[in-house]
């Protein structure tokens, strides 16, 4: 069984995912409600951020949240629903166990 994980805090989520998508860009002038695309962000870069998001968060987010929600406000939102979505699946199958 995975180790049980937290769900986000919005002022966390924003900022981890600020801090991914700062580092792929290599711009650390990049904001919280910026777009990725017009700061030269790719699909390349876009499924480097996300599996970035992956790894920290344990999560499996899908690389099409960034085409979806394509700034950092937007896309924290995103994760910090998967990441209820992931907490209250795990409640679910711990009460089932």
């Amino acid at each position: 069984m995975s180790a049980k994980r937290k769900p986000l805090d919005p002022v966390d989520a924003t900022e981890l995912v600020l801090e991914q998508m700062r580092a792929v860009l290599d711009n650390s002038e990049f904001g919280e409600d910026d777009h990725f695309f017009d700061w030269g962000g790719d699909s390349i870069l876009a499924a480097q951020v996300m599996q970035r998001l992956n790894n920290e968060t344990g999560l499996d987010l899908a690389t099409s949240l960034l085409f979806a929600f394509p700034t950092a406000a937007e896309l924290s939102e995103a994760v910090i629903e998967e990441s209820q979505e992931d907490q209250a699946s795990q409640e679910s199958q711990e009460s089932q166990v």
